[in-house]
């Protein structure tokens, strides 16, 4: 089951309109570059690639492999597009307060349309961004939360990017896990190759940052490419 959320914004208008309701069949998996996602401050658990958290739809109940942010709770996705798409949701799966007392819930995710610098935090912190959400400080076990896009804001999307900026324990220390990334939509135009044909196996990690861009992060040698 899925708890839908609308954006957080600051458009005064009263208009109430609820979302209009998503599908299955509007996931954009398929259109995903995987090979080009890139993360920073995150380490796959249990899996290799960016298939611990971008997962086909029979596959989002599955929380052995997931993403864990590093050395605080700070994550960056970025995600690549194979088309130009027209976003209409974002379903995210967390942990929750019941999980281990080690971690804590996302709080507030930062989205950005087409991030077109160099991927750092440095970059990201300066770059005002498209859309703020806010992850549920509270919610069942395991729960999928979908939060509905503007669809305007998000037409002709090449890539989306994720910056997990803080949790509700106001802790920055401790680490946050994402299990499960969906994004639905639809396509604008016809497919475009992928520069790479091995599947997951180039996803880019940064798991600790240059502490120049996170300052408590420590140095780092860039991007990890892990194999399968």
């Amino acid at each position: 089951m899925s708890h839908h959320c609308e954006h957080e914004h600051h458009d005064h208008r009263h208009d109430h309109t609820p979302p209009a309701t998503t599908y299955a069949t509007q996931s954009l998996f398929e259109v995903i570059d995987t090979p080009k996602i890139k993360v920073l401050n995150g380490i796959p658990i249990n899996g290799q690639g960016a298939n611990v958290f971008i997962k086909a739809q029979n596959e989002r109940a599955d929380t052995t492999r997931y993403l864990q942010s590093d050395t605080d709770c700070q994550i960056v996705i970025h995600i690549p597009f194979l088309s130009s798409c027209k976003l209409y949701s974002m379903i995210i799966r967390a942990n929750n307060e019941l999980d281990d007392e080690e971690f804590s819930i996302p709080k507030e995710i930062y989205v950005y349309k087409n991030f077109n610098k160099v991927l750092n935090f440095d970059s990201v912190n300066k770059t005002k961004n498209d859309l703020q959400l806010v992850y549920p400080s509270l919610q069942r076990d395991k729960e999928d939360i979908e939060f509905h896009l503007p669809k305007l804001k998000f037409q002709n999307t090449d890539s989306i990017t994720l910056f997990i900026k803080n949790n509700w324990s106001q802790d920055e220390d401790l680490n946050c896990k994402i299990f499960y990334i969906e994004i639905r939509g639809e396509i604008n135009n016809r497919l475009k190759k992928s520069n790479e044909t091995n599947g997951f196996a180039a996803t880019s990690y940064e798991s600790r940052a240059n502490p120049l861009d996170h300052k408590p992060l420590e140095s780092s040698n860039g991007f990890i490419n892990l194999g399968m």
